[in-house]
């Protein structure tokens, strides 16, 4: 498994990034043209590709340090997809994370995750690296106050404190508030750089792809 750096890949060139959610299918047609699917992922990986274009030599070292300190391939890094980065309670355009409860002893855990609905079918995706401030959980519409609940920053997951006075019971939902970045490394262990002018260096379709964990 690649270990991942609690790092975050500098946003003003995440921000240019062109990708998203990736299957791998194989589509196998009969004599006839019918179709049949291979599922081979079922569920998605994130990828991306960004177009780094000519930079001050300043601002291109910045990329660069961050690529040597990864080893290429070698290490991950936390990446914010500008596409999908948050989740929320509202209907303004996001949906929302529901942690549906069965039971939750004291001091037991929950893994954050952030739910893709289009009415009929739903996908469930594990949120492992949430970014620090912005995590707000509510049970049952109502805000938790934070000092009932921890929150590991590099896993995603809630331990409550013994002291919860509200603890959730059966039936219960738990939703969130929050931003998150992508556990992702680079897909090269090349930095194919150019420089055209003296003072600018440019590197052109950099892929970046999510780690699973």
């Amino acid at each position: 498994m690649v270990a991942v750096h609690d790092i975050q890949f500098p946003v003003k060139i995440s921000y240019g990034a062109k990708g998203g959610p990736e299957f791998r299918t194989t589509l196998i047609e009969s004599p006839t043209g019918r179709s049949q699917s291979n599922i081979e992922w079922s569920s998605p990986r994130w990828k991306w590709t960004i177009d780094y274009g000519l930079k001050n030599r300043t601002y291109f070292e910045e990329i660069l340090n961050f690529f040597i300190n990864r080893k290429g391939r070698a290490y991950g890094f936390r990446f914010k997809d500008w596409n999908d980065y948050k989740a929320d309670q509202s209907a303004s355009g996001n949906l929302p994370v529901q942690l549906t409860v069965s039971t939750i002893p004291i001091d037991q855990t929950l893994q954050l995750t952030k739910t893709y609905s289009d009415g009929i079918y739903s996908y469930i995706r594990n949120i492992t690296r949430p970014v620090d401030g912005t995590v707000k959980l509510y049970l049952q519409d109502i805000e938790i106050n934070s000092l009932n609940y921890s929150i590991d920053y590099t896993t995603g997951l809630i331990t409550w404190y013994s002291g919860f006075l509200n603890t959730p019971i059966i039936g219960d939902k738990i939703t969130a508030d929050f931003q998150f970045d992508v556990p992702a490394r680079f897909d090269t262990d090349l930095m194919a750089a150019s420089k055209e002018l003296p003072e600018y260096s440019g590197w052109q379709g950099v892929d970046i792809v999510e780690v699973r964990e």
